[in-house]
């Protein structure tokens, strides 16, 4: 019986592109939905079912701006499709900008004050740097703009209305853990490569630490941690350099455009018997688990931690209840287990092309 979870899942714009309407037939009805999530409290979280929002609760057509970071893999386009859908659903304003890349802050701090020029009532954002954006958003809260943090993990600390995460620290833990029971029957050290990602972005250093500390202890020693953007120039460069670098490695693990590029590296360096071990997924890197090319990776819900985001927007904007802090829940999927879930809310469809605008 497949188990339906919906889940535990560089174009820069200067100005609004696109206008889609909502029709009927367009909008999304998430099957998935009440979605699993942990509600947290400091340190401490408890399990909970998310309850949607009907169409019919909200009081006006509030107008969201959101920051995307990229949308250069399918997991961005995905929370692109979920944020469009979702804003569509619930018969709500909303404008997107993305910013071409984790290398673009500056970018993405004055499309910031684009969504505060444009009036938006609430800005969700995909912060490329926690520490770049505390300002801004520290100004938006206090201009009375609800500010709602999405997607990409930033710490409590951050001075959020509200957040929802796939939960960045407890994916890339349990990606690092897999590996030491990958090789618990190895005698000695065994190296692996780390690819966390753009050094910038706080998710992927959230990742590394979460390595880090899995692998406290462990007979498992990483060799180098290789930062880079998420594309796949850029990571199948890294991937062959480090191969080049450190041939010993029985492992490479990290961010889903690595996994997507890394088993072609493998094969045409010469290399045999190296491990890929993914910190998330995206559909290219999860076409590979399910051949084995890819040893494993966590599902961990990005549709749905976006299309819950939107709903949060709007239950702080009406003052109604709502969860400070919320995550999904990684679940560790290989060749052998992937056949067992329902994928459906994973990503969106494969012909989605990015929408910036729905009135």
């Amino acid at each position: 019986m497949r188990m339906k979870l919906g889940l535990a899942v560089g174009l820069a714009l200067s100005a609004i592109a696109g206008v889609t309407g909502a029709k009927a037939e367009d909008v999304k009805n998430w099957g998935w939905a009440p979605y699993p999530v942990n509600a947290w409290e400091g340190d401490k979280s408890t399990p909970k079912q998310y309850e949607l929002l009907k169409p019919e609760e909200v009081k006006q057509k509030w107008h969201l701006c959101v920051l995307m970071p990229t949308l250069t893999d399918s997991v961005f386009i995905g929370i692109n499709y979920a944020f469009v859908q979702e804003a569509k659903r619930l018969g709500l304003k909303m404008t997107i900008f993305d910013a071409g890349g984790f290398q673009n802050l500056t970018k993405q701090l004055s499309q910031y004050d684009n969504c505060v020029a444009l009036g938006a009532d609430a800005i969700l954002f995909q912060a490329i740097s926690e520490e770049g954006l505390v300002r801004k958003v520290e100004d938006g809260k206090a201009a009375g703009i609800a500010q709602i943090a999405v997607d990409n993990m930033v710490s409590p600390n951050m001075p959020y209305d509200a957040g929802v995460f796939p939960d960045n620290y407890q994916q890339a833990y349990a990606s690092a853990k897999f590996s030491q029971e990958l090789f618990k029957n190895e005698t000695g050290e065994v190296g692996i490569l780390d690819f966390p990602g753009p050094q910038a972005a706080n998710w992927a250093a959230v990742g590394e630490k979460a390595h880090q500390d899995a692998l406290k202890g462990t007979n498992i020693k990483i060799l180098a941690t290789m930062w880079g953007n998420t594309t796949k120039n850029e990571q199948q460069r890294l991937v062959e350099d480090a191969l080049h670098t450190y041939p010993d490695a029985k492992a490479i693990i990290g961010n889903a455009v690595m996994n997507e590029v890394a088993p072609n590296a493998i094969r045409e360096s010469g290399h045999a018997n190296i491990s890929v071990i993914g910190d998330y997924l995206n559909t290219g890197s999860m076409a590979l688990v399910k051949t084995g090319e890819v040893t494993a990776a966590p599902l961990q819900g990005s549709v749905a931690t976006t299309v819950i985001g939107v709903d949060q927007a709007v239950r702080v904007l009406q003052k109604m209840p709502f969860d400070k802090r919320l995550t999904a829940t990684p679940i560790m999927v290989t060749k052998d287990t992937v056949g067992k879930y329902d994928l459906s809310g994973e990503f969106g469809p494969d012909n989605w092309k990015p929408v910036f605008s729905v009135d």
